[in-house]
């Protein structure tokens, strides 16, 4: 009908240009002409709706894929304890993410851990205890699968496996510092109040750690933040971190605390950098110690065009007794108190770190140095100092190269909380498009 219609609408336009009689003598009715009847059809169509599966169709078409890929080589040496570790691996994460469908959308990704050559080093899972840690085992694993829905410019909500780190992750974090990532299991949403406050919350069934556990809990974890304007941002949180008693030993805490950090500007070349961290854990769940444990944050440090030097104190407080020492078993703990990882758990008289850092750019590598003396919060022990170095060069827009060096130094009476002297070294390269 549409070909017959468009061919008399040609003909027409090929006719001589000449006026023709809006009625003719047919007894006063309106005759049509061909480019009346072409006018009709074209008023008669309107374009199809689109049907669910087109837009679906079209939200899986326009979604976003990610590969991300990291090589890395890392030495352990723990002097008089085991043989050295040396692992060679290679993380490789492939991501996909949905277009939106009425503010729906679903993320999926995967990651891979894969030892290079030989793997003389304890992974923690494959059996070699004669050897030093380091905590990269072989794995594959669905690192989130999540589906989410988003208000507007208001908040978004997930539902599944999804990566969650908040506030400066001392708490709750991700640990990207290791080849397999840190993630949880649940449901969780974020919203903003207006006036510069944002308000999440989450629950959460398990957590799927380094080593590749799946850590069973009923948790529940709130975090709110507010902009307070040329001054800085406060936080305000409390988590309920409640494990499942069939998922081993560790401890189900409540925790409550705030933050408050920002920056100070002098003039266009120098500022003042500070924060801020009070918080208190007690027992939670079917936790039997009696908790009452304190922690205490707090750092300052002045920026310039020649980089940022900080001084800060850390205490994670306990009182001797193990089990009633403040904890923090979901933070991205490699973050805090040393590159070389001895205080991953806090020692059960707790544990005080007063740090200095430094870090500058020179050409386009960035480099940091960290130095640490570790001591006992509850009763007169030394635990040590450290000496943390980073180097990281960007090579190119997706892809950057790093080493970082850790030497822990135990002193006499950390012996008998196995802290002994170690030296970790890491080399690296990250490629991501």
């Amino acid at each position: 009908m549409y070909l017959s219609l468009s061919l008399i609408a040609l003909l027409s336009l090929n006719e001589p240009n000449e006026p023709r009689p809006a009625i003719e003598a047919t007894g006063g009715e309106r005759v049509l002409t061909a480019q009346d009847e072409l006018n009709a059809a074209l008023l008669g169509i309107t374009a199809p709706p689109r049907s669910t599966k087109d837009e679906l169709l079209n939200a899986v078409q326009t979604g976003n894929v990610w590969l991300k890929m990291r090589y890395r080589f890392e030495n352990a040496s723990q002097n008089r304890v085991m043989k050295e570790g040396y692992a060679s691996t290679l993380r490789t994460i492939l991501g996909y993410e949905t277009g939106s469908w009425n503010d729906f959308s679903a993320t999926v990704e995967f990651e891979d851990v894969s030892p290079i050559n030989d793997d003389s080093y304890n992974s923690t899972t494959n059996g070699k205890v004669d050897r030093a840690v380091i905590a990269d085992p072989d794995v594959s694993e669905v690192n989130q699968v999540f589906l989410q829905y988003k208000v507007k410019d208001k908040g978004k909500f997930r539902l599944g496996r999804q990566r969650i780190v908040l506030g400066n992750s001392r708490f709750i974090g991700n640990v990207g510092w290791r080849q397999n990532e840190q993630t949880y299991n649940g449901a969780s949403g974020s919203w903003d109040l207006g006036c510069g406050t944002n308000a999440f919350y989450a629950f959460l069934t398990n957590v799927n750690d380094v080593k590749g556990g799946d850590w069973r809990m009923h948790s529940h974890l709130l975090h709110v933040t507010h902009d307070v304007p040329d001054v800085g941002e406060l936080s305000v949180y409390g988590y309920r971190v409640n494990f499942d008693m069939t998922t081993g030993n560790e401890a189900s805490t409540n925790t409550i605390g705030t933050r408050f950090a920002g920056e100070s500007k002098l003039s266009d070349a120098n500022s003042i950098v500070w924060s801020g961290e009070y918080a208190n854990q007690d027992a939670a769940g079917q936790n039997k110690d009696t908790i009452s444990a304190h922690y205490l944050g707090a750092e300052a440090g002045w920026k310039s065009q020649c980089g940022t030097f900080a001084l800060g104190y850390e205490m994670l407080g306990g009182n001797g007794i193990g089990g009633e020492q403040f904890q923090t078993p979901l933070a991205t703990l490699h973050k805090f108190n040393g590159w070389a990882d001895k205080f991953l758990q806090t020692p059960s008289e707790g544990l005080t770190d007063l740090y200095w850092s430094y870090g500058t750019t020179v050409g386009r590598t960035k480099l940091k140095a960290v130095y640490h003396d570790f001591e006992a919060d509850h009763g007169n022990l030394d635990f040590g100092s450290e000496l943390d170095l980073d180097a990281v060069f960007p090579v190119c827009e997706n892809m950057a190269i790093g080493a970082r060096y850790a030497n822990y130094m135990a002193k006499d009476n950390s012996n008998a909380f196995n802290l002994t002297d170690t030296n970790k070294f890491w080399f690296w390269m990250s490629f991501w498009i």
